[in-house]
């Protein structure tokens, strides 16, 4: 499926059909507000970062704590906040730096991750090394 583009018709399909494999989807500028994705394979997928309803589901499935996964729900049900307003609102909240950090390791060169999640990309081994850290 390496570089299958999504359209509105194959959304609709999962939306019907919950289990299925997006796995190495691009889903970059896909509408995913009513899919069910709580069964769906999201292996290897270009993530779209626009996507309430995405980033809500990789959250739920990270959390290790009641209150994470408030915060995953929350993303969901409030579609009218963008980056910046999520950035304010909770600026002094540790869960997101935590729901970064974990949508930081779904980037892949060319998705269009906002800085705010870039910021959190684990660089690799050998520049962590020469940084000392």
């Amino acid at each position: 499926m390496s570089n299958f583009e999504w359209t509105e018709h194959h959304i609709n399909l999962v939306r019907e059909f919950g289990n299925s494999d997006f796995s190495d989807a691009d889903l970059r500028g896909a509408d995913l507000s009513s899919a069910n994705l709580s069964s769906a394979n999201l292996s290897d997928i270009t993530f779209n970062y626009q996507s309430h309803q995405l980033i809500s589901e990789v959250l739920i499935r990270a959390k290790t704590n009641h209150a994470q996964g408030m915060f995953a729900a929350y993303v969901a049900v409030r579609p009218d906040m963008c980056w910046g307003d999520w950035l304010k609102e909770f600026a002094d909240d540790t869960r997101l730096e935590w729901a970064l950090r974990e949508l930081s390791k779904w980037h892949k060169d060319g998705d269009n991750a906002p800085e705010c999640v870039l910021k959190y990309v684990v660089k690799d081994k050998g520049e962590k090394e020469a940084e000392g850290e």
